[in-house]
């Protein structure tokens, strides 16, 4: 196996996001960005981002032989019409992404997989934020819907 990398927690998160019939039906996974939105990219899509913030858990923990454990974060912002047609259930949208990338009491654990891990250990909630970005198309309030989650993340050097 090789090292984890952002771009490993990346891929896994948007391969998990394929996997959710509710995710997609809200944002289909061609407009999940994370490397910029394109101009004119019709509503709703989302943005995905991860990082490092194993230096603010005590860095990457070695184990003897290849084990290691290590932090990362993935930043998931939704954008979307706040009400109307064409809106998302804001409710039910903030419960699957908790569901699908976060700790749930069926599921303490995250379920989602990250390439080149051995698995992922926990994800834990650390943003749910949801606010009006100050848009308005057709006379309606565009919201955005953050969620984020640190991803603890088991891998294998050797």
């Amino acid at each position: 196996m090789a090292d984890v990398t952002l771009i490993d927690v990346l891929t896994g998160a948007r391969q998990t996001w394929a996997t959710s019939a509710a995710l997609l039906a809200v944002v289909p996974a061609a407009r999940l960005y994370s490397y910029g939105v394109p101009e004119g990219t019709a509503m709703p899509y989302a943005t995905v981002f991860p990082g490092d913030v194993s230096a603010y858990f005590g860095g990457t923990e070695y184990f003897s032989g290849t084990n290691y454990v290590k932090i990362n974060k993935i930043s998931f912002t939704i954008y979307a019409k706040g009400e109307g047609t064409g809106a998302p259930d804001w409710s039910a949208l903030a419960q699957e992404m908790s569901d699908v990338f976060g700790w749930t009491a069926a599921n303490p654990a995250a379920a989602w997989v990250v390439p080149n891990a051995v698995k992922v250990v926990s994800a834990m909630p650390e943003v749910d934020d949801w606010k009006p970005t100050g848009e308005r198309i057709d006379g309606v309030e565009i919201m955005s819907y953050k969620s984020e989650y640190s991803v603890k993340i088991q891998a294998d050097r050797g």
